[in-house]
């Protein structure tokens, strides 16, 4: 006998499709393909910024620790096109082109300022801070050998750092690199160059080419991003072998940052977006689902 798992956690934030009034049945369908395939068949792929970090201020962002040390003229220039492109971003509205440019502006203020990747390092090691329960669930995805990768629009360098210093060990990260002019500088000296950009609309095309190999062997996939974009991350047809994938989408977000939504109108928007679930409630309801997921339950 299994765990009805479409109803678990029983949650007031943790909110499916069915809770909606909507048909049940595909997310059903996509659980009863994770019990049958156990964790040899399952792996996660996250955000990180406001989706594995905490969210409600502006200053948690793997960009935003570097802020301060940008010059005057060139802070204007950031907070314009934060304001400009980050309200498409959280309408649904950013066009790819949009988030290139807005990608590339933004590198190009920072190595003109000669931003040192030392000091936000530094920074980020104070400011970032994890949700409650990120460590419990990594650790978990190692006891049962599945991997976890980060597929964020930050900086990788600071991810990296982040994740170390809080001991928490993602199989894969998957970010905007960013250079210094010496290569055996350790990531100290200011920013010069960058490869490999991320941004939230090309999230699917930086997964598959990182990431094909083991989406081949792990169709099922936990994804989690707090974006309306991030439910993009993974598709469903893999681009190049048309296999198929199957694919449980969380929004992960919370009640102090809604983005000037009520409830009713953020979960509308993010099952509209493609979600399969949207929790407003601690990481640990995230993590005992996915347990259950995960778990055979012939003994149930």
């Amino acid at each position: 006998m299994s765990v009805d798992l479409l109803h678990y956690p029983s949650h007031n934030h943790f909110w499916t499709q069915a809770d909606e009034g909507k048909e049940p049945e595909i997310l059903r369908a996509k659980e009863a393909l994770f019990i049958r395939g156990g964790p040899d068949k399952a792996m996660t792929v996250a955000d990180f910024d406001y989706t594995l970090t905490e969210n409600g201020r502006k200053d948690l962002s793997s960009w935003d620790v570097g802020t301060p040390f940008l010059t005057a003229e060139s802070r204007v220039k950031d907070q314009a096109m934060y304001e400009y492109y980050g309200a498409k971003e959280k309408d649904g509205t950013l066009t790819p082109e949009e988030a290139d440019t807005w990608w590339d502006e933004n590198l190009k203020l920072y190595r003109a300022d000669k931003v040192r990747m030392d000091k936000m390092r530094g920074r980020a090691l104070v400011k970032i801070k994890f949700r409650e329960h990120v460590q419990e669930y990594v650790e978990f995805s190692e006891e049962k050998q599945m991997p976890f990768a980060i597929v964020s629009a930050g900086l990788k360098f600071v991810i990296e750092d982040v994740a170390r210093f809080n001991n928490i060990r993602p199989t894969h990260i998957i970010s905007t690199d960013v250079k210094t002019a010496d290569p055996d500088a350790d990531k100290s000296g200011p920013i010069t160059s960058w490869e490999n950009v991320v941004h939230n609309h090309n999230k699917a095309e930086k997964s598959h080419e990182h990431l094909a190999g083991v989406l081949a062997l792990r169709p099922n996939v936990i994804l989690m991003g707090d974006s309306l974009q991030d439910a993009n991350m993974i598709e469903d047809v893999d681009p190049v072998t048309g296999q198929e994938r199957n694919v449980i989408r969380l929004r992960v977000g919370s009640h102090q940052n809604l983005q000037g939504k009520s409830v009713d109108e953020y979960r509308e928007q993010s099952f509209k977006a493609g979600y399969d679930i949207v929790s407003l409630a601690d990481m640990v309801h995230v993590l005992e689902y996915v347990k259950h997921l995960v778990t055979p339950q012939s003994n149930a």
